[in-house]
């Protein structure tokens, strides 16, 4: 298992903090806006930056910034190198500049994907969706996911994301068999009472516009 960081962006359950502290920044938070980080590994890093960051990366001590609207992505406390979304090749879920970002990093695997999936499949489980798009189910979160933790919860939400917006179109259809608009706002109600239920902490990765990312048509 990965680690876990206690933050809501990366869905850990226990508490962590960076534990050095370089240039008088303090030890845990992002030098830019002050807010948590959590370590991670060099190889996340290699991973995510670009060719050129990671090659000009000179520190031992990586941390990735938590707040969704801040440009940091990580920085080193120690050795002050900081890198932001544009030093990244693959972009981080939870980012809001994020381009390129994945629900499933070891896989490839965008909420897109996920979403069409089950809306045209059926399919419900974790597993059958990851095998029907790509007939295997990935290893190397640690390394490939932005902070070193699975990503199983992200496509669960994905999937659980998917089948509020396949019961919407499917009852839509049932009240108005001829109409070939897309229900939005039934769609919206129904997944803004789902993020009430769940304390609106969905931690799913983005896709594109919209309630699920374009999937339904709608981003």
């Amino acid at each position: 298992m990965s680690e876990e960081c206690g933050s809501g962006a990366c869905g850990c359950a226990s508490g962590s903090s960076n534990a050095t502290a370089g240039s008088g920044r303090r030890s845990g938070f992002c030098p830019k806006c002050n807010s948590q980080v959590h370590p991670v590994s060099v190889d996340v890093l290699e991973n995510i930056l670009k060719p050129e960051a990671v090659e000009a990366y000179k520190g031992e001590k990586p941390s990735l910034c938590l707040n969704p609207s801040c440009d940091v992505t990580y920085f080193d406390a120690e050795s002050n190198e900081v890198f932001t979304n544009e030093d990244c090749e693959t972009g981080i879920w939870f980012k809001e500049k994020a381009e390129n970002s994945y629900v499933c990093y070891c896989q490839k695997v965008t909420e897109r994907e996920i979403i069409e999936t089950v809306v045209e499949t059926g399919l419900d489980d974790l597993g059958s969706v990851m095998l029907y798009l790509r007939e295997d189910i990935g290893e190397g979160c640690k390394e490939k996911q932005p902070a070193g933790v699975s990503c199983n919860r992200y496509v669960q939400d994905a999937i659980e994301k998917a089948q509020i917006i396949r019961e919407a179109l499917f009852d839509y259809k049932e009240l108005q068999p001829d109409s070939k608009e897309i229900p939005y706002q039934l769609i919206e109600e129904r997944y803004n009472n789902y993020l009430v239920a769940q304390g609106g902490s969905m931690a799913t990765a983005g896709g594109g516009g919209g309630c699920c990312g374009g999937g339904c048509g709608c981003g």
